[in-house]
């Protein structure tokens, strides 16, 4: 064998060499990349059977309803709905803010209430009490969903619902009524 031969065999292993060497680094990181797809797709199921689980969890539990808006029901299992008044224990999450507001209120010209309540407050005497309950879309960028204004015993005096397609409409009720609901449910308690 002449050293032509020689050095000709030795290039063909050595571009054969570098020609597996590059295959196998492709093949390597198309591997990783399809164990990272997978992660992530193992992860967002695991999320998603967590949410589905504290959904029937609550549901099964009766803390949640059907509003017919599964965002909604979620969030009210999560964050329940707040009637307290006692000032300490007033709701403030991205779901829900309360706030007790009395009569003649000096806060009611900057506080963006809609027309009936506003009026309801400025035309009440200024000892009476009331609580504002707002309820957000923290997953619409935190718009607002609904206003409730309950007067001292909990009676619920105004509502307004700011969404307007028919099964917002629809939540909108179930939440009224479990307002109403959680109010029997607190003076059965104190009873």
């Amino acid at each position: 064998m002449n050293a032509s031969t020689f050095f000709a065999i030795h290039r063909d292993l050595n571009t054969n060499a570098q020609s597996f060497k590059s295959h196998s680094e492709q093949d390597g990181r198309q591997v990783e990349a399809e164990n990272t797809n997978k992660r992530k797709i193992a992860k967002l199921k695991t999320v998603a059977n967590q949410k589905v689980g504290n959904f029937e969890s609550a549901k099964s539990a009766g803390i949640a309803s059907s509003t017919g808006i599964k965002g909604i029901d979620l969030l009210v299992a999560k964050h329940s709905i707040v009637l307290s008044d006692d000032k300490t224990k007033l709701s403030d999450n991205a779901f829900q803010k309360s706030l007790v507001l009395y009569g003649q209120d000096q806060r009611l010209d900057f506080m963006n209430l809609p027309p009936c309540m506003f009026l309801v407050l400025s035309a009440a005497d200024h000892n009476d009490r009331f609580t504002l309950h707002r309820f957000y879309l923290p997953y619409k960028n935190g718009v607002r969903f609904a206003t409730y204004l309950l007067n001292e015993s909990g009676d619920v005096i105004e509502s307004v619902c700011y969404q307007r397609g028919a099964k917002y409409l629809k939540a909108f009720k179930v939440i009224g009524s479990k307002i109403a609901y959680k109010k029997e449910e607190q003076a059965t308690f104190a009873a």
